[in-house]
């Protein structure tokens, strides 16, 4: 029997902005598993509000639509790992996820090996230490899809057939990350019109398809600042930047700090976000 194949995109800690209320609304790109520390804050998917308190899972699907409340506990964090399925013969993986609901309390057979997950997945990023870690995530969604029915779960709706079309316009610009496509590209890629794209778009998301498409050509690029030995005018290239310091300054407009610095002081760290 074929195992499924899993690629484990990111996974570190959540530390929110306390400058900001909440954090910007996004699709989601890829499964999400976060394990809730501290009671506090409020997420939302699909515009249904779940409540975070201590020992809580959530778990978003790709194409959900989600933001966050900052909490207002300044020692608040919370793990994640972030994962997309790249084989999964007969698509039982994905069909058994389906099981999983959106948030549900943390039990003690998930917290073992939730906890051996995150052990195995921090040492080094050799294939055996690899492989076991990603059979670990394995062994825990199954055992979601197996015993998360059993108390205070929840589940929201389903995306709408506009959010569905916007994620597919998502993923197209996923599959051209490494390019530098226009708006209307896009929208035809999805049967839209360029017009009704752009304001649907900004509906959803309060951002332009241009902004949205740049952000994740920069989110790109700081995988490869973190994730491979490609210098700062060979990750520009890649990512079909005009030049060296264009790409510069779009990435210190997202990220507040230049490509050079951020490798420099992020490489080989756990990872932190801000926009769950």
């Amino acid at each position: 029997m074929q195992l499924p194949e899993i690629n484990i995109v990111e996974q570190g800690v959540w530390r929110p902005k306390f400058s900001l209320d909440r954090t910007p609304l996004r699709f989601v790109l890829y499964y999400e598993i976060e394990i809730l520390h501290e009671s506090d804050g409020m997420a939302v998917i699909n515009g249904e509000e779940i409540d975070c308190f201590e020992g809580r899972v959530v778990f978003a699907k790709p194409g959900d639509l989600r933001y966050s409340n900052s909490p207002k506990k300044r020692e608040f964090n919370r793990d994640f790992v972030r994962f997309e399925v790249t084989d999964d013969p007969g698509g039982h993986l994905v069909r058994m996820m389906e099981k999983i609901p959106t948030a549900f309390r943390v039990d003690e057979g998930f917290q073992s090996l939730w906890s051996a997950f995150m052990r195995s997945s921090r040492q080094s990023k050799e294939d055996l230490p690899r492989i076991h870690s990603h059979l670990l995530l394995l062994q825990a969604l199954f055992y979601l899809s197996e015993h998360s029915g059993e108390e205070g779960i929840y589940r929201v709706k389903c995306p709408s057939s506009h959010q569905q079309a916007l994620f597919r316009a998502i993923c197209y610009m996923r599959d051209h990350i490494n390019e530098n496509v226009d708006v209307s590209t896009i929208a035809h890629a999805i049967g839209y019109s360029n017009s009704h794209f752009s304001h649907l778009f900004k509906s959803y998301t309060k951002s332009t398809p241009y902004a949205y498409y740049l952000s994740l050509r920069l989110k790109e690029a700081r995988h490869l600042l973190l994730n491979s030995s490609l210098n700062i005018s060979q990750i520009a290239a890649t990512l079909s930047f005009e030049s060296v310091g264009k790409f510069s300054a779009a990435f210190k407009r997202f990220y507040g700090i230049s490509p050079t610095r951020f490798r420099k002081i992020y490489d080989g760290a756990p990872v932190e976000i801000h926009e769950f």
